[in-house]
């Protein structure tokens, strides 16, 4: 593989130590947290080692343990808090080791050199509180990477110490197994890949289910949603038997398979730092209807790439949907630019040559 990058640091320091607050879940048979974050590492650390690299992972957790997953040692570390996890895990740390946070949170008090760290959250921009804290920290870090690139408006001070990575995904298995043009108009089925968390704004898309199938009969509008029905969440019964809770689903085949199984994948997120879920349905081939929140709106272009809603109301989301499968050459428009921008903007070898020019620059 041409990973277009100086192999100076490969060869000096193939040592990489990620540091997170919960990577992999021990107790539901060691699957990968299914947040983006989560995949996102697991996702880069599988493919720096078929480059030669020896990848140790540290989470906090509820008992100290250590095991093996493809390749990566991960060593789980008893705590209480993340406060106390970022008092244990810098003793573990070994001179031969380059230092990365997968969450920059998990920061330190003490001082480890040339230390890096990815930003996977909008947090730091939706409150003056999380920034100031963020500006705190940053000057703990030699480099800082961001996938949201407002990040770099946001805050001009940091300009220096930021760097764009944008998230990536495996194209060589998510991929379009369908022909990129709507089968069918007499049932569509809607796709919300998201944990069901408040964020993630499942009350809209179940709205919008329901605006949808009272205001367009000729089809039959199904949703499915990727996880289990939150306790709080309340299902207007002429609409329960038209959505389907999945599950947790299985990363990568489960995802891969509601995607191709979707003609419309919806993401009203109220926040999103850089849509894991998007990318990897725009490389299905599979139109993506989203809300206009950073981290969405400049990951879709408009009418070009997918659709973005400038609300969360239903009725706007209902149209917009309704609009895009009653119109075949928008749609077809739609899913063969997302394949063609995945395939040349967001390929796992332009990731990881940004991330070693980043360490290169810090060894």
């Amino acid at each position: 593989m041409n990973w277009g990058v100086d192999r100076q640091f490969m060869s000096t320091k193939q040592r990489l130590l990620f540091v997170s607050d919960g990577f992999c879940n021990v107790d539901s048979g060691r699957m990968i947290s299914p947040r983006g974050s989560s995949i996102h590492l697991f996702n880069l650390a599988s493919k720096l080692i078929l480059l030669g690299f020896t990848i140790r992972v540290l989470q906090m957790g509820e008992n100290d343990c250590q095991f093996i997953k493809k390749g990566i040692l991960i060593q789980q570390l008893k705590s209480k808090s993340v406060e106390d996890f970022n008092k244990r895990w810098p003793f573990l740390v070994t001179p031969k080791e380059h230092v990365h946070l997968n969450n920059i949170d998990c920061c330190p008090q003490v001082y480890i050199p040339n230390m890096t760290a990815t930003i996977h959250t909008n947090a730091f921009m939706e409150k003056p509180s999380t920034a100031n804290k963020l500006l705190q920290i940053a000057s703990r870090f030699k480099k800082i990477g961001v996938v949201n690139m407002d990040y770099l408006s946001f805050f001009p001070e940091l300009q220096a110490k930021f760097c764009f990575i944008p998230n990536a995904v495996d194209t060589s298995l998510f991929k379009c197994l369908k022909s990129p043009w709507l089968r069918s108009f007499k049932t569509i089925q809607l796709f919300f890949p998201n944990i069901p968390l408040p964020k993630k704004s499942l009350a809209t898309a179940i709205q919008t289910l329901v605006t949808l199938n009272s205001c367009c009969h000729d089809i039959s509008w199904r949703l499915f949603v990727a996880g289990n029905c939150p306790d709080n969440v309340f299902l207007p019964g002429a609409i329960k038997e038209k959505i389907n809770f999945l599950g947790v689903l299985s990363y990568p085949k489960g995802m891969i398979k509601y995607y191709n199984f979707s003609d419309v994948v919806v993401v009203p997120s109220k926040s999103e730092s850089s849509s894991l879920v998007t990318l990897e349905a725009m490389a299905c081939g599979v139109p993506v209807v989203a809300g206009n929140v950073s981290g969405l709106n400049n990951t879709i272009k408009d009418q070009m790439t997918g659709l973005i809603v400038p609300s969360h109301a239903a009725a706007d989301w209902a149209k917009a949907i309704s609009c895009l499968c009653q119109t075949p050459e928008l749609y077809n428009n739609l899913s063969c630019n997302a394949l063609f921008t995945v395939s040349t903007n967001n390929t796992f070898e332009q990731q990881i040559a940004k991330y070693l020019e980043v360490w290169e620059l810090c060894a």
